[in-house]
């Protein structure tokens, strides 16, 4: 029998089909290259994308990349990746994962009857984007990345993650007598927080709302998508009705964000006043200034020009222009009265760039 034999790959109701987020263009009309998909929990995307990629292999020879966040997470990737579709779609086929450049990456091997294994993908993390650089070659023909879980839960990111995952990307993107050829990456996650690295690389943490179920950018499409069955699954779980309290089940049974805190979000405050500092988090510069009127202090994006004392959020912002001082005055009067509750923010952004700088990571 031949590997096509074995392929039954089919998405199916009531699950979560990718097919229209694949099938999006991009705010241009052109095909985009970064796909975020997001819904709630358990609502299948982790299966219809596992599939997808090796429906793709199969049927088009297409080699996918499983890319992790940390090296510990590789070590049982495919096993998995298969308990998530062999037995749903492609029984007696069979995946093995194997070593081939220690703490860089690993092969992907499929194999079906008596077929001779072949590899059909590869396996790596963020953490190895440095020395994928360096092994590119070894990873040859890679059509698709997919990112999954890619948002957790506890908003711990990986210091430049963007900038890591341009890497791997780019690196992958070479080759094959191309400087850069189209090379998607999948991004799937569940509804946990808007205001993550990808969103803020993306510009949208302000602009994209809970009631959206598609936004299209350059390059780039997010889907927010809602499985009703899943969540009506959750719902009539006794475990999740008896630790209810806790607001966690709402990221299974709603379309929320389980994380995003709109909490002292307030853009029509005047950003006027005394000013007290200018902070660099990431690419941007933000402004606090203490607004009398209000008794509040007040986290914007217009920074005072003259101010030449910029405070660096976390020591991975420092550049030639902003400094990091853990005991700055600035930084212990932003935390005394982000306690009182006397601070507010224009956005999201604003609001992140502060809690870093307030806390030091």
């Amino acid at each position: 029998m031949k590997l096509t034999d074995f392929d039954h790959f089919k998405a199916r109701e009531p699950y979560y089909t990718g097919y229209r987020l694949l099938s999006t263009p991009d705010k241009n009309g052109d095909k985009p290259e970064i796909f975020i998909s997001t819904s709630n929990r358990s609502a299948g995307k982790t299966v219809f994308y596992s599939g997808y990629m090796l429906h793709r292999y199969i049927q088009n020879n297409e080699k996918f990349l499983l890319l992790y966040r940390n090296k510990y997470e590789t070590e049982t990737a495919v096993q998995n990746f298969a308990s998530q579709i062999i037995d749903l779609f492609y029984a007696g086929v069979e995946l093995t994962q194997e070593r081939g450049i220690k703490n860089v990456y690993d092969k992907i091997t499929i194999k079906a009857g008596d077929s001779a294994p072949e590899i059909c993908g590869y396996v790596t993390s963020l953490r190895a984007s440095e020395q994928i650089k360096k092994y590119s070659s070894m990873l040859s023909g890679v059509s698709w990345i997919l990112f999954d879980e890619a948002f957790p839960e506890d908003d711990i990111y990986l210091p430049d993650e963007v900038r890591r995952l341009m890497s791997i990307h780019d690196s992958l993107a070479r080759g094959g007598g191309a400087q850069n050829r189209y090379l998607p990456v999948i991004i799937i996650g569940n509804l946990i927080n808007v205001d993550n690295p990808y969103y803020s690389a993306l510009n949208i943490v302000d602009q994209l709302t809970i009631e959206t179920n598609y936004m299209r950018g350059d390059g780039w499409v997010v889907e927010q998508a809602f499985n009703a069955a899943s969540a009506q699954a959750h719902a009539q779980s006794a475990f999740h009705r008896a630790l209810d309290r806790v607001g966690y089940g709402a990221a299974s049974m709603e379309k929320t964000y389980l994380n995003t805190d709109y909490q002292f979000i307030e853009n029509q405050i005047v950003d006027k006043g005394i000013y007290i500092c200018s902070i660099k988090y990431g690419k941007h510069l933000y402004s606090v200034r203490y607004n009398e009127n209000t008794d509040f202090y007040y986290a914007g994006t217009n920074p005072d020009p003259s101010c030449k004392y910029v405070q660096a959020a976390t020591e991975a912002d420092i550049d030639d222009n902003a400094i990091y001082d853990p005991l700055s005055r600035a930084r212990k009067l932003l935390k005394k009265k982000f306690r009182d509750n006397k601070v507010r923010f224009k956005n999201l952004e604003t609001r992140s760039a502060v809690l870093h700088f307030i806390n030091g990571r």
